[in-house]
């Protein structure tokens, strides 16, 4: 399998690039590399095409999303495999994403009439306040959402009335790529664009290049870091890491508190940004809580990712596992200690429960990425609150407990994004807004959000 890059409807071609299936390192398509000319010309033709789509009325920006999900749903078999070979994700989890992108795209079809602006009224001066659209927006995707990354800032970029130039990961493409290839009969020229090849060379030239009215990118720290430094005054949603706790509190259900840790932690090898990523337990819990999580643990299947009843298949690629078994490794020479087997074959990292973990070991602090279970023991929240005040990338957090006094103090006094209670953090669809915490972000993402964030205002001011 082969996906050219398109721009204004057209295939477009460059250097090769091997997509690889995870578990196996077996090619599984290729790819095209972008250089910075067909960058410009892809911003280029996405600025010719904004001209006339951010006129286009909301009921046939509402027809093109609509139609731009029922093809999602007729290929979301074909899709979900393609997604499965090239992520390493299980194919019921790749079927799941699919048609949640598929949803996403029909929500942002009723978000089209949801674009409202104001009218002020102050000493014989009336103001029109008018919500437009940006222009052309670069979308930018991580590789453990490929599909569902993309679509969710296409979706509401669309609704608005911008055009796009996207770019998922070069670990995962194939899927996205044969989506924006798929829909074009449904967009008039030049409104999504798509790009591909390394974030170094390509990414860069789409965050730097003129015609890019904003950058919206899904990601890590680092990336969104150098984008915030060098996009100039160019509008940028970012959402990026996260280090999310597990506080488990004395009077928390234990039987549930383990389940939900364990599917926060492990689920898609824990390569999201809201994993749960650190276990804060409380003394007179830990013990049992920890047994129980060390139980639930074993229960996850792990192997070959295109077999049924696989749950947890490779990371992304063999940096991944170099990384996070330096963490754990790290750990472990400091004193933690593995409660169940520790085992890596290949780019397959099995789940291991780490005990004894102190505040000195990176897995207490980093975004570990992996499926890696730090347990640390507390007494009070006080002191707990002060620890995760140290901490960067504060995107969710989880607490565990039947009391609301711990529940409104960690509310007040965590200064995080998203605190979800006796659950494991989840942003689905994004009906909810998340992001825009310490270190994790700018910007808000979720439904009607992301294409606030996707506007600007313009005021019309009237003296009779």
């Amino acid at each position: 399998m082969e996906k050219p890059m398109i721009i204004n409807k057209k295939e477009e071609y460059g250097t090769k690039m091997d997509v690889l299936n995870p578990y196996d390192n077996s090619i599984v398509g290729k790819i095209f590399s972008a250089n910075p000319d067909q960058v410009k010309w892809a911003f280029k033709n996405s600025m010719t095409a904004f001209k006339d789509f951010r006129h286009t009325k909301p009921e046939d920006r509402r027809e093109m999303l609509l139609q731009m999900g029922e093809w999602v749903n007729k290929n979301t078999k074909r899709l979900a495999e393609i997604l499965a070979r090239e992520s390493g994700k299980p194919v019921k989890a790749c079927a799941s994403e699919i048609s949640s992108s598929a949803t996403r795209l029909n929500v942002a079809a009723s978000e089209v009439f949801l674009i409202k602006g104001e009218t002020v009224r102050t000493k014989g001066i009336t103001a029109t306040v008018f919500r437009e659209p940006l222009g052309p927006i670069a979308t930018i995707g991580p590789f453990n959402y490929p599909f569902f990354s993309i679509i969710s800032k296409v979706a509401p970029a669309l609704a608005a009335g911008n055009t796009v130039v996207a770019k998922t990961a070069s670990d995962d493409p194939l899927a996205t790529m044969d989506f924006v290839q798929g829909v074009q009969e449904i967009l008039p020229a030049g409104v999504l664009n798509s790009v591909s090849g390394r974030g170094s060379v390509v990414g860069n030239a789409m965050v730097t290049d003129p015609h890019t009215r904003m950058i919206a990118f899904t990601g890590s720290y680092a990336v969104g870091k150098w984008i915030a430094d060098n996009s100039g005054f160019k509008k940028i949603h970012l959402e990026l890491g996260g280090k999310a706790p597990a506080i488990v509190m004395p009077s928390a259900d234990l039987g549930r508190a383990a389940k939900e840790i364990v599917k926060g932690a492990v689920s898609l090898g824990g390569q999201r940004c809201n994993a749960i990523s650190i276990v804060m337990a409380h003394s007179e819990v830990k013990r049992e809580l920890t047994e129980l999580i060390v139980k639930e643990v074993k229960k996850y299947k792990v192997g070959d990712h295109m077999k049924s009843g696989t749950q947890i298949g490779p990371l992304i690629n063999q940096g991944a596992v170099d990384r996070v078994k330096g963490m754990v490794d790290e750990a472990l020479s400091k004193g933690a200690v593995a409660l169940n087997e520790y085992k890596i074959e290949k780019n397959l990292f099995y789940p291991v429960v780490l005990d004894k973990v102190n505040e000195q070991m990176r897995v207490a602090y980093e975004e570990t990425f992996g499926p890696v279970v730090p347990i640390m023991q507390f007494e009070d929240l006080g002191w707990l609150s002060e620890f995760f005040s140290g901490l960067n990338y504060r995107l969710d957090s989880s607490i565990f407990t039947d009391s609301v006094k711990d529940a409104l103090f960690v509310m007040k006094y965590l200064d995080e994004g998203s605190i979800h209670i006796n659950q494991a953090p989840a942003h689905g669809l994004g009906v909810y807004p998340y992001g825009e915490a310490v270190d994790a972000g700018m910007g808000r993402e979720g439904l009607i959000s992301t294409m606030n964030e996707m506007t600007t205002l313009k005021t019309m001011i009237w003296k009779p």
